[in-house]
């Protein structure tokens, strides 16, 4: 059982050119044989992060790993996300991604990219699935996640903070971000004394971050 390299010295062994000798060392008469015609070794591709079960949130920055087994620097790869179980809806997140940027050069084989999570990716939804394809065969070398992750949207209070000081009877003003869409667009506020229960403040507030 051979366990194929990457290379041999610096020949890329990825492509459709290989054959194999077997040299008698005793020198019979017939002392070798060569493969009758050229045959193929492909590389391939193992996604591991993410791979199923995960909660990302819209804003964060990701790291999407994947192991590579073969020298693929001389062609980009293609990282696409979809959101109706990998059945189909594969939008790109990048789509020239080499493999020195993805950290994996040389005899590092373990793959990174960190992937910034955008407003514009579905949210709320347990259904996403992430591809890694091989732009030099496409059709061969690619692996998605096996199961589905979640991505979710996020609020972040920014005031309030913990060194705030509000008087009774005055006008505090509420502060905060949101990542990620939901329909409707519209948040509601509560506060909470203690370990108390949380008591509404406003409901179906309009998303403008601020009241």
């Amino acid at each position: 059982s051979w366990s194929i390299p990457e290379s041999i010295g610096f020949v890329n062994l990825i492509g459709n050119q290989a054959r194999v000798a077997i040299i008698d060392n005793n020198l019979s008469a017939r002392n070798y044989d060569i493969s009758n015609a050229p045959f193929e070794i492909k590389g391939d591709i193992n996604l591991t992060t993410p791979d199923g079960g995960e909660v990302w949130y819209a804003g964060d920055t990701r790291a999407i790993n994947w192991t590579r087994y073969g020298k693929m620097s001389s062609t980009t790869s293609n990282i696409s996300i979809s959101d109706n179980y990998g059945a189909g809806n594969w939008t790109v997140i990048n789509n020239s991604l080499t493999q020195s940027a993805a950290a994996c050069d040389g005899a590092d084989s373990d793959c990174t990219y960190n992937w910034a999570i955008p407003d514009t990716v579905p949210t709320g939804s347990n259904k996403m699935k992430v591809k890694v394809t091989w732009n030099g065969d496409a059709g061969n070398v690619s692996d998605a996640s096996t199961n589905n992750f979640t991505i979710k949207a996020k609020l972040q209070i920014t005031q309030p903070i913990a060194s705030a000081q509000w008087l009774a009877q005055d006008n505090g003003t509420i502060n905060w971000t949101k990542n990620g869409t939901w329909t409707p667009n519209t948040a509601n506020l509560y506060y909470q004394i203690g370990g108390g229960a949380g008591n509404a403040i406003a409901t179906g507030n309009a998303a403008n971050l601020t009241y």
